[in-house]
């Protein structure tokens, strides 16, 4: 419940997926939004409504494969939601947040996250401030990128810090 100190916002949790396990895609944002709800700030996670694919990988167990392997298991997804209906749910997400909070620091380091660049670069051209996290900028290629480095609002080394920063930009007093 928002207290007052926050001028009501929402945040959209951006980060890889593909090439995460389920517990590397799920955990921080579950993580993030129990320390947003804290402060009254509503989040929106992508990952919602993919239960299935803990069933299918297991939570540690294997990497869940990019949208590019869709036939690896467009017959689990698809029963769920096609690429379009993927897309475009995340970038109404985007639309509706004030902010967007990305994690790099799960997943693979040396693979490009298309959608997450893709929303990374949505979320610019329509002015929101998006606070990077990422536990090695320098090891992950995406943070190596000139344009999601000169997107991003700022890099946090810990999800605690980018957090802060998206309650602070909101505070009221």
């Amino acid at each position: 419940m928002n207290d007052g100190r926050y001028i009501p916002c929402t945040v959209y949790l951006a980060g890889p997926i593909a090439g995460c396990t389920y517990r590397q895609a799920t955990e921080w944002r579950l993580e993030a939004s129990q320390r947003l709800a804290h402060l009254g700030i509503e989040s929106l996670d992508p990952m919602r409504g993919k239960e299935k694919l803990a069933d299918a990988y297991g939570h540690d167990r294997e990497p869940i494969p990019s949208l590019d392997g869709y036939d690896a298991y467009s017959g689990l997804l698809s029963k769920l939601m096609s690429p379009e209906q993927i897309v475009q749910r995340d970038l109404a997400d985007v639309l509706r947040s004030d902010v967007v909070i990305v994690d790099f620091s799960h997943g693979p380091q040396n693979q490009y996250s298309i959608g997450t660049i893709s929303e990374i670069a949505y979320a610019r051209g329509l002015g929101k401030p998006i606070f990077a996290v990422c536990k090695d900028p320098d090891g992950n290629v995406n943070l190596k990128n000139a344009f999601v480095c000169g997107f991003v609002t700022s890099v946090d080394n810990g999800l605690e810090g980018a957090c802060e920063r998206a309650a602070c930009f909101f505070q009221t007093g």
